[in-house]
């Protein structure tokens, strides 16, 4: 996992491939230019950039994926993201190869990353993550998910 923000993202693109084409992107994108349904935008590399209207709620399922990283950017404030090593999750269902995902029940514990303007958060194969979680009152958010091929 990867949590930082923004205005420091030089010092994450030297760290190459995916990461730093989603960076780079994001620093100097107009997010405007996507659109909730448009679909996933290829941006180089086999990365894509989605525009996600997300339902925060006090609790959502663990998830992870095997085939991609994401890289969670926040453009609206209110979510906190949770993050742990996926070999402590348990109860993870049948992972969907089309969807290159797999879900477990929520649990209370975890890193916990409180979402601000310009901040991303990195998630791995390894780390199950759980997103939209409110910081405090349950409401629809925007964000930008990137999907890095690992």
């Amino acid at each position: 996992m990867i949590a930082g923000n923004i205005a420091y993202a030089d010092r994450y693109k030297k760290m190459g491939g995916g990461l730093e084409t989603a960076l780079a992107w994001l620093e100097k994108s107009d997010y405007s230019v996507l659109e909730k349904g448009n679909g996933p935008l290829e941006i180089g590399g086999g990365v894509t950039v989605n525009l996600s209207h997300v339902a925060l709620k006090k609790y959502k399922d663990w998830e992870a994926h095997k085939k991609y990283a994401d890289l969670h950017f926040c453009i609206e404030e209110g979510e906190v993201i949770s993050c742990k090593d996926a070999k402590l999750v348990r109860d993870f269902g049948e992972y969907s190869e089309q969807k290159d995902i797999m879900f477990a029940p929520a649990t209370n514990d975890g890193v916990r990353v409180p979402m601000r303007m310009g901040d991303f958060v990195v998630v791995y194969p390894e780390d199950a993550h759980m997103p939209g979680v409110a910081i405090g009152e349950e409401k629809t958010v925007r964000k930008i998910i990137v999907k890095i091929p690992v």
